[in-house]
């Protein structure tokens, strides 16, 4: 199911969530939610099984909602970002299981570590909290959710300030995080039901 929030000048990106029961109906819901839309971002929702912190290695990606012209830069392909509180041994269990290399990254600007496979048109990584507190980002997630679930989608942009300029520009709300990292939240009424993140790092 891809359902978009909005369209306009900032062009198309996807986000994925969990399949949940009930979960798909709300978003479809905020397309008349004003208050929940990003302006000039078109929005689209890739649901994702997750068991735990186990994710299938075929999620579908429809690349064309990021073509190589897009208007915020983005490159590459996007990463599937799992918080989990064992983030190297899913990465492990994930590359065991589709015979790709793992790698490992340092997550600072989020207090967090990652660790993750990089498959067919899209990325899986799990992250986790650098110190294990509540209180992060990653940590806190966890305790919200009273487990993994999926954390953000990420994409890579050219030019992060030049992506901020033009968010801010066209109203749309984020958080930066450090020098690398652009962080904004889907929400339907007080709930968070997703993330995007935009950052000029691998």
């Amino acid at each position: 199911m891809s359902s978009s929030l909005s369209a306009e000048k900032l062009g198309h990106v996807t986000m994925f969530i969990e399949d949940q029961d009930g979960l798909l109906p709300r978003l479809q819901a905020m397309l008349d939610d004003k208050a929940a839309q990003l302006p000039g971002l078109c929005v689209h929702f890739a649901p994702v099984k997750l068991a735990g912190d186990t994710v299938p290695a075929d999620p579908q990606v429809d690349g064309a909602h990021w073509p190589a012209d897009h208007p915020l830069g983005i490159v590459g392909d996007p990463a599937i970002k799992i918080a989990s509180a064992d983030p190297k041994q899913a990465s492990a269990d994930l590359a065991a299981r589709t015979g790709r290399a793992g790698y490992e990254a340092d997550r600072g600007h989020l207090n967090a570590v990652g660790y993750g496979v990089r498959l067919d048109g899209y990325t899986v990584e799990f992250v986790g909290s650098a110190t294990g507190s509540a209180q992060d980002l990653v940590g806190g997630f966890l305790v919200e959710h009273s487990g993994p679930g999926i954390f953000a989608t990420t994409y890579r942009v050219r030019n992060l300030s030049a992506a901020r300029a033009a968010l801010s520009a066209a109203g749309v709300r984020f958080t930066q995080w450090g020098r690398h990292s652009l962080l904004l939240r889907v929400e339907s009424g007080q709930s968070t039901v997703g993330r995007i993140e935009f950052t000029d790092e691998d």
